[in-house]
C-alpha cells in the first residue's frame, strides 16, 4: 500500500449504513456549528442592542460573545470537520482549507478580545478591572492554547 492511500482503501470498507450514519453526523454538526452562532447573533440583536465600537462600551462588549463563539466554535468547528470529510480531494487541497478556516478564526478571536478589553476600560464612571474572573482567565489559557496549535 502506498503512503496517503490508506483513507481510499478505508472508504471503501464502509458499509452503506455506515455511509448514512457518517452523513447525519456531519450535517448534524454543521447544523449545531451554524446554529452556536446564529442563536448567539439573535441573542445580542433582539435583546442587547447590537453592535458598537468605542461610541457605546455596552454594545462593544456585544462583539465578545459573538466573535468568540464565531472563531473558537464555528470557524474551528468547520476547519476539524472538513479535514475529516474531505477525503476524496487531495491532502494539500484539504490542508489549506483546513488552513483557511482556523486563519478565518484568528481575527474573530483577536477582535473579540480587544472589543471586551476596550469595553472594560472605557466603561463609565469608573472601568471594569481586567482579568479579574475565572471567566478571563479561562479565556486567556484557551487562546494561548489555541495559539500554540496554530
Amino acid at each position: 500500500m502506498a503512503k496517503g492511500h490508506r483513507h481510499y482503501q478505508e472508504e471503501n470498507q464502509w458499509s452503506c449504513g455506515s455511509w448514512i450514519e457518517y452523513t447525519l453526523v456531519v450535517v448534524l454538526a454543521s447544523i449545531l456549528l451554524l446554529g452556536a452562532l446564529a442563536l448567539t447573533l439573535f441573542w445580542i440583536l433582539q435583546y442587547h442592542g447590537g453592535f458598537a465600537w468605542r461610541e457605546n462600551p455596552d454594545k462593544q462588549f456585544n462583539l465578545h460573545p459573538v466573535l468568540m463563539v464565531a472563531g473558537f466554535i464555528t470557524f474551528s468547528g468547520f476547519s476539524v470537520l472538513l479535514y475529516r470529510i474531505c477525503r476524496c480531494c487531495r491532502r494539500i487541497y484539504v490542508k489549506l482549507l483546513h488552513t483557511v478556516f482556523h486563519a478565518l478564526a484568528i481575527p474573530c478571536v483577536a477582535v473579540g478580545f480587544l472589543a471586551v478589553l476596550d469595553s472594560h476600560n472605557l466603561k463609565q464612571p469608573s472601568p471594569i478591572p481586567n482579568f479579574y474572573s475565572l471567566h478571563s482567565w479561562i479565556g486567556l489559557v484557551c487562546m494561548g492554547l489555541f495559539a500554540i496549535q496554530v
